[in-house]
Parts: structure tokens; sequence; C-alpha cells
């Protein structure tokens, strides 16, 4: 075979297998991603905000229902990027999503590129990404598929932590960069939590005695320099153009978020463990312990160390969540591309001890190779399509809970005309109000209030139970629309006393 030849059957199955990966890759992510109403609180909070400033102009001071907004008050990195997609495509779900469906999808690569680079094998990084898209925890709301800030830090926040392994691998400085860009990224995206991964650096940079030499080298004190200066010099001037936006910093994301309970987000300290157990990582989590003894034992050092080193970063992260006062269960996703790395090693190295059977006795290897490893793949990655393919609510409480955002969201796709309408809705509105913004671009105004103070001749939804009998006892009506829990009432004119 003549080396042209060659060359092209060498990089045609690469290709092949690329192309293999970004389906398998492409579809639980983004395959019907704006199929669900807008999530409540932080999908639609950002989604305004980004809405807002398309609206204003204003990109550094966001805001939220034409005030300042100062309930979210992290950096504005991903409304930013929210904006530009809206002015490109338009405002709509799938415009709002798209930046975290990207970022999880180029989180997959960035383990496959990394795998192939440093541990020299493709198919660890294969893995590692199949395991990650297999993740309940990380295909779901409030990461992959939804408008929110962690899949993004999450992206730049493994960048950074690979890079720095890189760096301790090789003393190459673009890595020490590149370490420095993501941290800065990360810092821009979601604010301190973008830098929840450095403790775990530092002790490891310790145990390889690299901190000295990392001190010694000037390009550090550059690189961190350069890293701090963008999120340093918008918070500087976010304060000056909005004074007080520190302090709602501060009680937001820092020492009030961190050493006090925020909206009655208090859990024990197991929280995130036992989430991961039961229902946020419970189809891989039995791999996460032997994965580490093969990594830890392995003859090869580089394995050792990669093993060693996301291990820190696990502990530390695991540790620095628990014990903060506020908990939720979409703040562990960074963990999963580590998880997944970890996982992608153990097939790696179960790979290679059943080469030693693929000379002596083919049809053991193949058996073990395609009866073993490859259907643990099928059930977790079938699981996950069921959840994207036109997805739906999955329990009573979703179902009811946001029907008025599906009702207006019919509005949105040209299903209904609310033009003129009143919506009665005395919860948190943030999801409304984006729908409502969205059909005034397309000719149909709606008016929000909370309270049933309407007059003779207006149209009226309503969604609440207690709003729906209010409006009953005080006025005579028509009742002109019903889907579900959704009615759409005339006002006819105010009951006589």
């Amino acid at each position: 075979m003549s080396n042209s030849s060659a060359w092209i059957n060498a990089n045609g199955k690469a290709i092949f297998w690329w192309v293999v990966l970004l389906l398998l890759i492409y579809f639980p992510i983004f395959m019907d991603l704006g199929d669900l109403a807008m999530r409540t609180w932080d999908e639609p909070r950002m989604a305004l905000n980004a809405f807002e400033i398309t609206k204003d102009h204003n990109w550094i001071v966001t805001h939220y229902n034409g005030q300042i907004e100062l309930w979210n008050t992290k950096p504005p990195l991903m409304m930013w990027i929210q904006a530009l997609l809206i002015k490109i495509m338009g405002a709509s779900e799938l415009t709002i999503r798209l930046p975290s469906a990207i970022s999880a999808a180029l989180t997959c690569i960035m383990l496959v590129i990394f795998s192939q680079k440093f541990l020299k094998s493709f198919w660890t990084g294969f893995a590692a990404a199949l395991v990650l898209v297999t993740t309940r925890g990380y295909i779901g709301i409030h990461s992959a598929r939804t408008g929110d800030y962690d899949p993004i830090v999450t992206m730049f926040c493994t960048l950074y932590a690979l890079s720095f392994f890189s760096y301790t691998e090789t003393h190459k400085n673009k890595y020490l960069a590149i370490t420095f860009v993501g941290l800065a990224l990360a810092l821009f995206t979601k604010g301190i939590a973008g830098a929840f991964f450095l403790p775990a650096l530092f002790i490891y940079a310790l145990i390889k005695k690299q901190v000295l030499p990392l001190l010694k080298n000037y390009r550090f004190y550059l690189f961190l320099i350069l890293s701090l200066v963008p999120i340093l010099g918008y918070y500087f001037w976010r304060e000056q153009l909005n004074p007080g936006y520190m302090h709602a910093v501060w009680e937001n994301e820092l020492g009030g978020r961190y050493l006090s309970t925020i909206e009655e987000h208090k859990e024990v300290f197991w929280y995130y463990i036992n989430n991961l157990i039961d229902w946020r990582y419970s189809y891989w989590l039995v791999f996460i312990a032997p994965g580490i003894a093969l990594g830890l034992t392995n003859k090869d050092q580089k394995m050792k160390n990669i093993t060693l080193y996301l291990s820190i970063i696990i502990l530390f992260f695991v540790l620095l969540l628990s014990s903060a006062k506020t908990k939720l269960f979409w703040y562990d996703i960074p963990l999963y591309p580590l998880f997944a790395i970890i996982i992608g090693n153990m097939f790696k190295i179960l790979y290679g001890y059943m080469k030693d059977y693929k000379e002596s006795n083919p049809k053991v290897y193949a058996a073990l190779k395609y009866g073993g490893l490859i259907p643990m793949f099928i059930y977790p990655y079938s699981a996950i399509i069921r959840s994207s393919y036109k997805p739906v609510e999955t329990n009573d409480f979703d179902s009811t809970y946001y029907r008025i955002e599906y009702y207006m969201q019919k509005a949105e796709r040209g299903q209904k005309n609310l033009d003129n309408y009143t919506l009665c809705y005395d919860q948190y509105e943030a999801a409304e109000l984006f729908y409502i913004d969205i059909l005034s671009d397309m000719g149909q105004h709606v008016k929000w209030v909370k309270k049933t103070d309407f007059m003779p001749g207006e149209n009226v939804i309503v969604c609440e139970p207690q709003t729906e009998d209010s409006l009953k006892i005080k006025y005579t009506y028509q009742l002109i629309d019903s889907d579900h829990t959704v009615k759409a009432y005339h006002i006819l004119d105010k009951r006589k006393k």
C-alpha cells in the first residue's frame, strides 16, 4: 500500500468515527431542544436580561422588566451570547438554550481531543463523551438542555482544569495561557463559582512539587493579571454605573449564598452525594471507584497522574459544595466531565486487558468487546434519547404548573392570537414576561397584572384557581377559551353588590 493510500485509509477511519461521535452527541443534546416551555426561575430570568439588552442596548447594566437587575447579579457573558443569538435568530426557547447545548457538545469534543493528545487514546475520549451525554444529571433541565449558566461554566472549568494538567505534564507555557483563558471565561460566566476548581489545582501542584517552579515563571503573573482584569474591570464599571451592585453580588453569590441559606434552599451536608446515588449519576456511579483504583494502580505514569488529579478536584469540589449553606441540585454539574474521563480511562484499561485474548482466543476477545463494553452504553443512551425526543412534563406537578407557559407558547407558535388580552398571574412571572415580549414583537400585545381588577370588555387569561374564583365573584363573564387549567374569559360587567 502506498503512503498516500495508507494516509487516506487512516484518516478516513478517523473521520468516520468522528462523524459517528458527533451524531451520538447531537441527538441527546440538540434533538427537540426548543419543545419544552420555558422553565421557571433562572432560564426565563436570563432570557429576559438578554432580551432587554437587545432593546435598550445596555451591555453592562442588565435589566429585568425595565428595572435594573439586582437579583441575577452574575457577569453578563451568557446574556451577551443569548442577546446576539436573539438578534440573529429571534427570541425563542431554542435561541435561549443554544448556548448551553453548544457548550455541552464542545465539552464532549474537548474530552476527546484531550484524551487523544495527552492520553494517546481516541477511544478513551469517545467513551468519556458517551458517558457524559448519557448522564441524567447532565442532559436535562438546569444543564445542557436549558438556558442556564452551569453547562457553560462547566465547559470553561473543564478547559482550565485539563489545560493546567497539560501544563504540569509538559511545562509548555501555551497550556498555562489556556488555563488562564479558561479561568477568565469561567469567572465572566458565573463569577466566583468559576474559580471553585482552583484549590484542588493548588493541592495537586503542591503534591507534584510544581508550586515553586510556577511562582518562578513570570508568565504566571502575566497570565493571572490578564485573566483577572476583565472580571474586576466589569465589577468596577458596573458598580460605578449601578451603585449597590457589589453589595448585591456579595448577598447573591459570595458570603450571602455560601454562609447562609438563600430562598429556603437548605439541605443536609450529604445532599449532593445522595443526589448522585439516587438519580443524577445512578447508572454510572458504580464505575467511579473501579476507575480510580485501576487508574492509580496502572503502570502508565500519565494515567496515574490524571486519575490522581481528577480525584483531588472531585473531592475538593464536593466538599466545597457540601459545606455551603445554600444548595441546589444542579450545582454539581462541573463534576460530570471529570467523572466521564475517569470512566473512559477505565474502559481503556479494560480494553487493554481484553487485547491479550485478541491473538490467542479471538472468540473470547470478541465476546468481551462486543458483549461486555458496548451493551453498557445501550440502556443509558436509549433512556436519554427517550427523554430528549419530543420531551414532555414527567410529573403531575409540572404538567399543571407549566400550563400557562404552554398556552402562551401556542400563541408564540401561531396557534392562538392573544392580541389585547390581559394575563392575570400572581406567581413568579419571568417566563410569562418572556412570552409577552416575544408576542409583542409579533404584534400581539398582552398586558400582565397580578390582581383581578378588570374593565368591561377585557379578555382575561387566568390559570390559578383562586384567581378564577375571584374573577367569577366580581364580574359577569363569558368563557371564550379553555385549555386544561387555563381559561380565557370576556369580562361583561362588574357584579352589583
